[in-house]
């Protein structure tokens, strides 16, 4: 059973407390303030050299804030020659104001040179990526520009042609993917620009030829939506390409799921006469996730839960569901704790036959028998209770019937069996239960 699974809705970066090793989050003002490229060792340390001796004046190396690739200076085989070049990422300050550069670096037979050196009006770098978007042979390199940190950005396409470096493409965007979602075993570049003023929010498939960028397909997402977490690529659950996206709306979250067919970018979850995406709406802050670990995204669906006897308040079951392009279906119901970062994975006989209550100052939730024909709620069953770890002793110690289930650093994670519950076991309970991590 799996013990946990990662809420991938969670992105933070806090990169401006790095200081020196900052992404060029804070620009650099004056001259005085610029560093000196530090010094690399081994495969990097002519790279480094021959960008110095390029440079005619003083200048920081500038690192990506996010993707995979988090170094000023990045190695890859773009030529497919079995060499790899080099592109160096930093920011110069000329007195009028500051630069960023992307300067193109080549092994020759006598060394590491600088071929081409590009200026870019940005103040930091996002992230970098490698594809051959092009389908010839060669990877073009893929830059997201910082303009004004992350409240705007825009992307940059850039080809190695004729023994220089050359912008294809320069546009806003909020989030981008390179991924095959048209099937055609050739990478697109599908680029989410979100504008909340203009109540804009799209995703444009970009292909690249000898002649150009075009683009070539596009859809519209929820209007409504005032964030958005990164692109997830994934695939249908009948094996089709497709990518998932979470996004956050003033009541609550959404998922949205945008495949090809036919040619056309297909968003089938957005209701058209309303502009929103209503089917997938959740309360909570719930990511998308390969819940069950079966290669495919599955998407929580809120529906009511039960609760006992007293309480006012809301509970839902959260259902996992994977989705075929047309259906939504229910593969694991869950019930989630977020305060207490677990959730309960529950097996078919308490599905719809359970009412739920809590003590949050205890930190305990409890869970009855339920009869959903009769709407009643019979005897509680068990309970589930997280303890801090520096006070559990205290806590075993007048809570005699209580079980361990689960324990970290921070918390011990417990369970009372009442008469309720007499066909449950604390192995049963233990099954069930899952860390958020």
């Amino acid at each position: 059973m799996e013990k946990r699974y990662k809420k991938g809705i969670v992105l933070c970066l806090i990169l401006s407390l790095l200081l020196t090793l900052c992404g060029c989050e804070t620009l650099i003002t004056t001259p005085d303030n610029l560093l000196s490229p530090p010094e690399l060792s081994g495969e990097m340390r002519p790279i480094n050299e021959a960008l110095a001796k390029s440079v005619t004046e003083e200048y920081k190396l500038c690192y990506p804030s996010g993707g995979n690739l988090r170094s000023p200076i990045v190695l890859e085989d773009v030529d497919g020659d079995g060499v790899k070049e080099a592109f160096a990422f930093y920011i110069t300050d000329n007195g009028d104001g500051t630069n960023m550069h992307i300067n193109f670096i080549k092994k020759t037979k006598k060394g590491w040179k600088s071929i081409a050196d590009n200026i870019v009006t940005a103040g930091g770098i996002e992230k970098i990526e490698f594809s051959d978007i092009s389908n010839d042979g060669q990877k073009e390199i893929i830059v997201g520009w910082e303009i004004f940190g992350s409240a705007q950005k825009e992307l940059g396409i850039y080809s190695v042609m004729n023994g220089g470096l050359y912008e294809r493409l320069m546009a806003n965007y909020t989030n981008f993917v390179c991924t095959d979602i048209s099937g055609d075993k050739v990478p697109e570049l599908l680029l989410h620009y979100l504008d909340t003023e203009e109540e804009r929010n799209t995703v444009s498939v970009y292909t690249l030829s000898p002649t150009g960028v075009s683009q070539t397909a596009g859809c519209t997402l929820d209007n409504k939506v005032k964030t958005s977490a990164e692109p997830i690529v994934s695939k249908l659950s009948n094996g089709k390409a497709a990518v998932f996206i979470d996004e956050e709306k003033a009541n609550g979250n959404i998922t949205e799921v945008l495949f090809m067919e036919d040619g056309e970018l297909i968003n089938p979850l957005l209701d058209k006469e309303t502009g929103e995406n209503v089917t997938t709406n959740r309360s909570a802050n719930i990511a998308s996730s390969d819940i069950d670990n079966d290669g495919t995204i599955e998407i929580p669906i809120f529906t009511d839960a039960p609760a006992a006897a007293g309480t006012n308040e809301k509970f839902y079951f959260t259902n996992w569901c994977s989705f075929d392009g047309k259906e939504l279906t229910v593969k694991k119901t869950t019930v989630i704790n977020q305060i207490d970062g677990y959730y309960l994975d529950l097996p078919s006989k308490l599905i719809d036959k359970i009412a739920i209550s809590r003590d949050t100052d205890k930190r305990t939730r409890s869970f009855y028998d339920y009869d959903k024909e009769t709407n009643k709620v019979g005897k509680k069953m068990f309970t589930v209770t997280a303890v801090s770890a520096a006070k559990y002793d205290n806590f075993a110690k007048s809570n005699k019937n209580t079980h361990v289930i689960y324990k970290d650093e921070e918390n011990v994670f417990v369970t009372e069996i009442f008469v309720g519950g007499s066909k449950f076991s604390v192995h049963d309970i233990s099954e069930m239960f899952n860390v958020i991590e």
